[in-house]
């Protein structure tokens, strides 16, 4: 139970001499794989072996993970603040790249997490492996969010560049980062920083997260709710002192009616990203709770 281990048997060869090659380079792979190399009745044997981890550990991981994307992300929304419509998709396309890496790692420590809960003995509480889960789930909405930001920006670069309409989609996706999404990932991150405050703290944090969630849901009073209403509210006072192409007509081309989808869809994550955040708070708790 201490390790996880896989072995990997290579029969021995009837010719000699590819046996003697053979050995030459198992010998010789086992230093730069890390494996153990052994003989075993007709065989060579590899031993890939894996340390045990708790899903603390996994949970601390998942965490890093997820801070490293916030801090992305965050950096691309003062960029963006700065930037022309023109020049906004590429830097886009580089958060594009750092958030797949990142989604690429954040899915193998998962697995791990989800091996570690099903081991036997489990002796752990789950609110760890829950916890991970959050944060992959978490990690799935950011992914989505960045998706869609950058199939926005197709949307609006293929057209000209002194198109009110367009400028201000551009300027409302600006500005769903900077105050829905960003609002929500400042709440992932209060939750995250618990982890490493001690227990009163913790626990105060995560009782403030459930709370606010709880009131935002039965008044809806959330930022995500606030923001639909502002892009409906600005789309309308635009298109009645629009004179070209008659008005609301200028919303039904194919690049804004597809915009305004995905705004709200990336508004819609980063609602979810709020209810991700309760449940990180909650078991958080669960786990305080539990080591009492």
């Amino acid at each position: 139970l201490a390790d996880r281990y896989v072995n990997v048997e290579i029969p021995k060869p009837k010719d000699k001499e590819l046996d003697t090659l053979l050995r030459e380079d198992l010998e010789g792979l086992s230093d730069e794989l890390g494996y153990a190399y052994s003989t075993v009745p007709g065989a060579y044997r590899c031993t890939f072996t894996f340390p045990r981890h708790t899903n603390e550990q996994m949970v601390n991981r998942s965490v890093t993970v997820l801070r490293s994307t916030i801090k992305v992300l965050y950096s691309m929304i003062d960029d963006l603040l700065e930037m022309k419509r023109s020049d906004a998709k590429e830097r886009l396309e580089e958060v594009v790249y750092s958030v797949q890496m990142a989604e690429i790692n954040l899915d193998r420590i998962y697995t791990n997490a989800l091996n570690v809960h099903w081991d036997l003995p489990n002796t752990e509480p789950a609110g760890h492996f829950l916890m991970s889960q959050a944060c992959e789930r978490a990690h799935d909405e950011i992914e989505d969010l960045v998706y869609s930001s950058i199939e926005l920006m197709e949307l609006l670069s293929c057209c000209i560049e002194d198109d009110d309409v367009l400028e201000l989609l551009y300027e409302e996706m600006i500005s769903v980062w900077r105050s829905s999404i960003g609002k929500a990932l400042n709440r992932i991150e209060y939750v995250l920083d618990a982890l490493d405050m001690d227990e009163d703290e913790s626990v105060r944090r995560c009782l403030t997260v459930i709370r606010e969630h709880r009131s935002d849901k039965q008044n809806r009073s959330s930022i995500q709710d606030k923001s639909i209403s502002e892009l409906a509210s600005k789309i309308e006072a635009l298109s009645q002192r629009s004179t070209q192409g008659g008005g609301i007509k200028l919303f039904a081309r194919k690049e804004c009616i597809g915009s305004i989808e995905l705004l709200f869809g990336m508004n819609q994550s980063a609602s979810r990203l709020g209810g991700l955040t309760k449940i990180l708070a909650t078991k958080l708790l669960y786990v305080i709770n539990s080591s009492l």
